[in-house]
């Protein structure tokens, strides 16, 4: 229904479309995310979120003049760990989230998460008319369907290293 778009210090990006960039860079555990359409994640099962404000191109590179956002997500660990998170809100929203850590031995780990959002949207194009078989308005706007899932395997095979591999 709309992109993100982050400003930092008054400095953005107040234009659409998807050939942009913003100079506020946008980074998921140290992969850059140029599109702006491409910012419309979900963020589940999160560490922290960094702000860096300023010109960022020195660590960073390209198109962080103004700034830089970086969301870093939660690694395996060496416990046992999960939980389950179910709600309901207006406008027939569901949302789901989980997530399941649990060391394999004493060098390797593993950690799944996922995130649901289902809504039926806020806006409806009334001169569609209803869908007999539904009863629905198939001219709804602004509705939401997403799913998102991260999977990552820890491997520590000694003191100083690690080996994360993550989809």
């Amino acid at each position: 229904a709309s992109n993100v778009n982050f400003f930092l210090r008054g400095v953005g990006l107040n234009a659409g479309g998807d050939q942009l960039e913003n100079p506020v860079a946008v980074y998921m555990d140290g992969i850059y995310r140029a599109a702006m359409a491409g910012l419309n994640l979900q963020n589940f099962d999160m560490e922290r979120a960094e702000v860096l404000r300023g010109p960022q191109g020195t660590l960073f590179g390209r198109n962080s003049s103004g700034g830089l956002v970086h969301f870093i997500s939660k690694r395996p660990s060496d416990q046992f760990q999960g939980y389950l998170e179910a709600g309901t809100e207006s406008y027939g929203t569901i949302k789901t989230e989980g997530m399941i850590n649990t060391p394999i031995s004493d060098s390797l780990a593993a950690r799944f998460a996922f995130a649901t959002n289902k809504n039926d949207g806020y806006v409806r194009n009334d001169f569609a008319g209803v869908d007999p078989l539904t009863g629905t308005y198939p001219g709804d706007f602004s509705e939401t369907d997403s799913a998102a899932g991260r999977g990552q395997l820890s491997f520590k095979p000694g003191e100083d290293a690690e080996v994360l591999l993550r989809a």
